[in-house]
């Protein structure tokens, strides 16, 4: 996939919860754009709840979303890594993570 310099990114995932405990839950996730030679040029964290109270659990799929400015990214490759991991021990959790290579091209 390839950008422009300038361009937003816009990033949506969804992390689905399996597990099969009903306590409430808060998710951990960040997000980092990082150059071929490993430099971090994009970072964010953010926290997600699933909005329950003790004995429910009201969903099990979590949207998120994040905005990506490109303005002033180098032209070049970059790895794009989008993280999520349960806060505190959650029976059977382990944190997950996916990547995707982008391009951002020099603006027009």
């Amino acid at each position: 996939r390839e950008f422009s310099q300038g361009d937003l990114l816009a990033i949506y995932t969804e992390i689905y919860d399996n597990v099969t405990s009903r306590q409430p839950r808060r998710i951990d996730m960040a997000v980092r754009l990082l150059s071929e030679t490993g430099t971090e040029v994009f970072a964010s964290r953010d926290d997600l709840s699933n909005g329950g109270v003790q004995g429910e659990k009201p969903w099990e799929i979590y949207g998120y979303t994040r905005q990506i400015s490109l303005k002033g990214v180098p032209p070049g490759r970059y790895l794009l890594r989008v993280e999520a991991q349960f806060r505190g021990k959650v029976e059977d959790a382990k944190p997950v993570q996916r990547e995707m290579l982008i391009a951002v091209a020099g603006s027009q």
